[in-house]
């Protein structure tokens, strides 16, 4: 039986709205040992049509075991022998489904799970460096391969928004956690989400921002009670004002953790949008009306934000503290307990 032919792969993914000054690489061994380069656009790129202005870009490189059959159709598909060519002399490249099947099957093996890796490496990137960006930042350009990791004849694979480029070189701390695994929590996804739905569907936006507050918060309590993580997520809970206001706290006392933020000083407005909040979600989407009024929508998804903020804090993430708006801070003054960390 012939050997199997070792095929060098690149693929390249655009990402929004991610702008760095310079760039970074990762490694990961899932679901196969891959190399993430994360850059800005090169000079090729930018004057083939890519503009500064929408992000940047992440190369992965890695290696696969091609079967003769699949490798010699690669090879045909490459040289253009599969190409159709029009009448004016124009070459047609087939579709994925005009290929022949040990091509096809190939592909898909080659391909699983390299873009669930870039998600996770780029969604935990930017959580780390405060980077903003739509709740789906990757684009895919077509995979590229060569016979020798030296001399790829590369196509391509996509980032986020930001208000400012980090200079990725001088944030060794941050890159070291991406590269050791770290992750953004779901609670973060969903805000994203959120964000990006209050210019087109208030609702929605009312609805998953919601969502991701009552996630961020269970997912708190679950971590500081881990055993009873059962009742936390299946039995149905208190409203989020009170999880904040009374579990949040005593779950905290409870395991030994000091209070950090104490979310019934001052007048309480994070507290109050958030119950506002609440009800304008239950308003609409249970009966027909106007949709929620857009600066109310965008005052309570910031208020959820620090609110999500403020749980990776107690999840040990103390840098995200400098992520909560300076006025929230004021109002969750810092408790005694809290001053003597």
């Amino acid at each position: 039986m012939p050997a199997r032919k070792v095929v060098y792969l690149r693929h390249t993914f655009t990402v929004s709205k991610l702008f760095i000054t310079d760039g970074a690489e990762f490694t990961t061994v899932q679901p196969r040992p891959l190399r993430l380069c994360v850059r800005n656009f090169t000079e090729a790129e930018l004057s083939g049509g890519y503009s500064r202005h929408v992000g940047g870009a992440v190369d992965v490189y890695w290696h696969a075991d091609a079967p003769p059959k699949a490798y010699e159709e690669l090879v045909k598909y490459s040289r253009g022998d599969l190409d159709r060519v029009l009448g004016d002399g124009t070459r047609v490249r087939p579709s994925e489904g005009e290929l022949a099947g040990s091509l096809q099957e190939f592909g898909r093996q080659a391909m699983s799970g390299v873009s669930d890796a870039v998600q996770r490496v780029v969604c935990a990137l930017r959580w780390r460096l405060g980077i903003g960006g739509p709740h789906d930042p990757l684009s895919v350009r077509m995979p590229e391969w060569s016979e020798d990791d030296v001399s790829m004849f590369f196509n391509t694979v996509r980032i986020l928004e930001s208000e400012s480029a980090p200079l990725l070189s001088k944030r060794a701390v941050e890159l070291a956690e991406v590269a050791g695994g770290l992750e953004e929590p779901v609670y973060h996804s969903l805000f994203r989400e959120a964000w990006s739905q209050r210019m087109v569907n208030r609702r929605s936006a009312l609805v998953i921002g919601l969502a991701a507050a009552e996630i961020g918060v269970k997912t708190t309590l679950v971590d500081l009670a881990p055993t009873a993580e059962w009742l936390i997520l299946n039995v149905p809970s208190p409203p989020l004002e009170q999880l904040l206001r009374t579990a949040l706290p005593e779950a905290l006392k409870a395991a030994g953790h000091p209070v950090r933020f104490d979310l019934g000083a001052g007048a309480g407005s994070v507290l109050t949008t958030l119950r506002n909040g609440v009800t304008q979600r239950n308003a609409c989407v249970h009966r027909p009306g106007p949709a929620p009024d857009f600066d109310k929508v965008d005052r309570f998804l910031l208020a959820v934000r620090d609110v999500l903020n403020m749980c990776d804090v107690y999840a040990g993430h103390d840098w995200a503290e400098q992520r909560i708006r300076e006025e929230t801070l004021r109002e969750w003054k810092m408790t005694s307990e809290g001053q003597a960390r």
